[in-house]
């Protein structure tokens, strides 16, 4: 019920929103959203290293621009450290760039969220 007053809510930065965005299971998240973009084995991303992923770098795109999680809770829900957090929210930004269809499904994802 409180998730759906959220998504009705245009300011999702009021501190009531983004606490309650907080409560929401990072790792939970980070498999619908990657759900969301179509990978197949969600589960698979999480644990992909050294590998650079379209679908889990969009991932971690998204979660950075909610604004809610640290780049430490990222990194740990994706198995990175926290720098590579940034070098992967790059890559989601320049991906977006170039394809107008997944910036539409990617604030469709944000907007759902």
């Amino acid at each position: 019920m409180c998730i759906e007053r959220i998504k009705a809510e245009e300011h999702r930065e009021k501190p009531q929103v983004r606490l309650l965005l907080r409560g929401r299971n990072i790792g939970a998240l980070a498999l619908a959203i990657l759900g969301k973009l179509g990978e197949k084995d969600p589960n698979l991303m999480l644990n992909v290293r050294k590998h650079r992923c379209l679908n889990r770098d969009v991932a971690v795109y998204i979660l950075y621009q909610l604004g809610v999680y640290q780049n430490e809770e990222i990194g740990k829900a994706f198995g990175v450290g926290y720098t590579a957090v940034t070098g992967a929210v790059k890559r989601g930004y320049e991906y977006l760039q170039g394809d107008q269809q997944l910036e539409r499904t990617v604030e469709r994802i944000i907007s759902d969220i």
